[in-house]
């Protein structure tokens, strides 16, 4: 966890390295999807199927975690029917500034 919240606390870096991507975007604040793999893996990022949900307001400097997860939580065939729907149910405050478009 001490790992993640490092590359969080650097998360232009990692939009710009292309290892997350920008979901839904509200202003100066938005939602991304991060793909990571574990260090001592010999998987990829994609491969791992591990992902961050994060909630990025660029105004108050804040990156927030919504989900941390694998594909093989997803209960639903769906991954963003089925995050999107735990961040509507779970992250209201969050799902107030994208609710146009979650």
């Amino acid at each position: 966890m001490n790992a993640i919240n490092k590359m969080l606390s650097h998360i232009d870096i990692l939009l710009k390295a292309s290892k997350a991507t920008r979901i839904h975007i509200s202003g100066n604040c938005y939602i991304a999807k991060y793909e990571f793999k574990i260090a001592w893996s010999n998987e990829s990022p994609k491969t791992s199927w591990n992902r961050i949900i994060i909630y990025v307001d660029e105004n108050k400097k804040e990156v927030q975690i919504l989900l941390l997860y694998t594909k093989t939580d997803i209960q639903w065939w769906n991954e963003t029917v089925w995050w999107q729907k735990l961040v509507k149910e779970n992250h209201k405050e969050v799902y107030e500034v994208f609710n146009y478009q979650i």
